[in-house]
């Protein structure tokens, strides 16, 4: 499972666990650095106004939708292929931030040349990404945390048949709606559950019968 590295993609301060998976494993950074801000935005460990350990978001967007980026691509091993996944995260909008607009998204890629990086050419790697946008942020909902949510089905090739082996995490923040100044927000909780495919876990079941089995034996 690719499941212990999507901490990276997130970096998010908080007590993301996977729930529903084989093994449960933390997906939450304790510094918040891995996280990529972009387009204006910056973003710092820190404490949300509830108390709660929260990736502090601050800055002014320079485009129509600035983001936080995972660093890098993230491994998606073929196991996980066609497996359901629902990524989760919290949102805090304190009043007055200056957001009006946010969505969170995964994109999934076949890193054709396994470079570690995307072709953005045109038909390239990038252009051929099979992506999943999710709950958008509720801006009525002020100085409380919301929970927003992406699912789907882990994609098993991209648009031009390649095959999936690595995914993006976004979340979008901008002021599509004319909105200008400074912004604040606050994120944590984030966790991502995968589940296998019904095969997958026959399989699982029928090779944990098999070991109590040769215990047993022994």
């Amino acid at each position: 499972m690719f499941l212990k590295n999507i901490g990276t993609v997130c970096a998010i301060v908080g007590s993301g666990v996977v729930a529903g998976s084989a093994s449960a494993q933390s997906l939450f950074s304790s510094d918040g650095t891995d996280l990529a801000p972009r387009f204006g935005l910056t973003g710092s460990a820190g404490t949300a106004p509830d108390g709660s350990a929260a990736l502090v978001i601050e800055g002014e967007p320079t485009a129509t939708f600035s983001d936080l980026l995972s660093p890098g691509l993230i491994a998606v091993p073929g196991s996980d292929l066609g497996s359901e996944f629902v990524l989760s995260l919290d949102v805090y909008i304190p009043s007055g931030s200056n957001l009006d607009s946010g969505v969170a998204f995964i994109r999934f890629y076949d890193d054709a040349d396994d470079s570690g990086s995307l072709s953005f050419d045109p038909g390239g790697e990038f252009a051929n990404r099979v992506e999943f946008f999710g709950d958008s942020i509720d801006f009525t909902v002020v100085d409380a945390f919301q929970t927003i949510q992406v699912t789907g089905t882990i994609p098993t090739v991209d648009a031009a048949g390649g095959e999936i082996d690595v995914l993006q995490f976004n979340l979008g923040l901008g002021q599509q709606g004319g909105a200008t100044g400074a912004v604040s927000a606050f994120v944590n909780n984030v966790s991502l559950t995968v589940v296998p495919e019904p095969a997958s876990l026959v399989l699982a079941a029928v090779g944990g019968l098999a070991l109590v089995a040769r215990r047993r034996r022994a």
